[in-house]
């Protein structure tokens, strides 16, 4: 029996694996501590988000498949299940930023004035390339401290360099040229390590990259997710965030059994959000401008910047179309509450706005909250939580608090029920 059918067939081509990629498949699932299946499974996610390929394509052609599953089980190198690197932490998700950076910008930034102040000494550090064309040949090379290796690239741009001057450079893995970018995305996440969970509650941000790039969560719901553990002497805007490996989203484990039973009522998200006994993330909305002014920092250009928090209200106003805006699309959901109202009457600026980008709104599911029946999508006059970052705005000589969220969440038995309306096409009035 050819390796094709040693597995059952199937669409997605998970059962007709070569025998040499099974080998790498199981070696990956051991080494993270998974089953031969999910091991499967992720693989066909691999070769589809890192190289664009399609599995009955690579399963057509066993020596693609056999050196795509080699670089997967190498990709494993730093999740190996049992690593003394890793750690866990409990608590649960509130939410996710839309904004993706490159988490290699400040090794590109280094790597070119490094070239630009010594171009030798750049090279000989090991971890800098220079690209070079070779016209009789019609391809790239790329000078490193030890060899001169081969590329790959179009005659105007090779693959994974960036420019400095007059020069393509890239960055080096293994002495060999590697992506130029290297995308991440935080998602919130309210906890602590298990050892610090009852003593120091933090509001956290884990990193996710490449193919873990927009994952699935389920937020507002109790949790233990195994991360990688902080490095030593990390500077001090990077406390809070902690980095992950591959798949890390699939192991995550949603329980409360993380406290005594005799606590676990408390990680109900109505009482754990704001709960201020356990941290200090939970803001009222009439106190918003307050806490604005109590925890604004400033950046290296002078740029103020507020707090991230965590708040609650009743939705007065929710747009239900995305609007579009220079940094994209996005939705605008007004809260109130009888304080703010008291405070500041009962016009638009007993309104806190909440500005949250339409991917944000789409990955935390942020419209919806679970009922009695299932998941549903909540309307106007909804008590919410919000998750989100602090501005001010000044209008009429007066301070105003905004909200930029990463996400919205509605608690059962809190919520109203979005109800379809009637034809809200205006030609109906011609």
């Amino acid at each position: 029996m050819s390796g094709f059918g040693q597995q059952k067939d199937d669409e997605s081509g998970v059962g007709r694996f070569p025998a040499e990629v099974i080998e790498r498949l199981e070696a990956y699932a051991e080494r993270v501590g998974i089953s031969l299946e999910e091991s499967k499974e992720r693989f066909v996610r691999y070769c589809e988000d890192e190289f664009e390929a399609d599995m009955d394509d690579v399963l057509s052609e066993e020596d693609w498949a056999i050196d795509l599953s080699e670089s997967f089980f190498l990709s494993s190198r730093t999740q190996r299940a049992s690593s003394a690197q890793g750690t866990k932490l409990v608590g649960m998700f509130v939410g996710a930023e839309g904004r993706v950076g490159d988490r290699n910008q400040g090794l590109k930034k280094a790597a070119i004035s490094r070239f630009e102040e010594d171009p030798v000494a750049a090279i000989e550090s090991g971890w800098i390339g220079r690209y070079k064309w070779l016209d009789d040949e019609d391809r790239w090379v790329v000078h490193t401290k030890a060899a001169v290796v081969d590329a790959t690239g179009s005659r105007e741009e090779p693959d994974f360099g960036f420019r400095c001057n007059g020069d393509w450079l890239c960055l080096l893995g293994g002495g060999k040229p590697r992506p130029a970018s290297n995308n991440g995305r935080y998602y919130l996440f309210i906890g602590n390590t298990e050892d610090m969970f009852e003593s120091d509650i933090r509001l956290l941000k884990i990193d996710s990259k490449g193919a873990d790039l927009d994952v699935e969560l389920r937020y507002r719901e109790p949790c233990v997710v195994n991360v990688n553990a902080q490095r030593d002497n990390l500077p001090a805007f990077l406390h809070n965030v902690f980095e992950t490996r591959i798949g890390w989203a699939d192991n995550i484990e949603y329980t409360d059994t993380f406290v005594g039973e005799e606590l676990r009522h408390l990680l109900k998200p109505e009482k754990f959000l704001k709960n201020k006994q356990m941290h200090d993330y939970y803001v009222e909305l009439a106190d918003l401008v307050d806490a604005y002014h109590k925890g604004k920092e400033t950046s290296s250009t002078g740029k103020q910047y507020g707090p991230t928090v965590i708040t609650s209200g009743t939705v007065v106003r929710h747009n239900a179309e995305a609007r579009e805006g220079s940094a994209g699309d996005y939705y605008l959901v007004a809260l109130s509450s009888a304080a703010l109202e008291h405070q500041q009457g009962d016009g638009l600026q007993s309104e806190v706005p909440v500005f949250i980008d339409e991917q944000v709104v789409n990955l935390t599911d942020s419209f919806h909250a679970p009922f009695k029946d299932g998941m549903g999508r909540w309307a106007e006059q909804s008590r919410v939580f919000v998750c989100g970052q602090i501005s001010v705005n000044v209008r009429d000589g007066r301070e105003e608090a905004r909200i930029n969220g990463t996400s919205i969440m509605g608690i059962e038995g809190r919520c109203r029920r979005w109800r379809d309306g009637g034809n809200t096409d205006l030609s109906q009035f011609e």
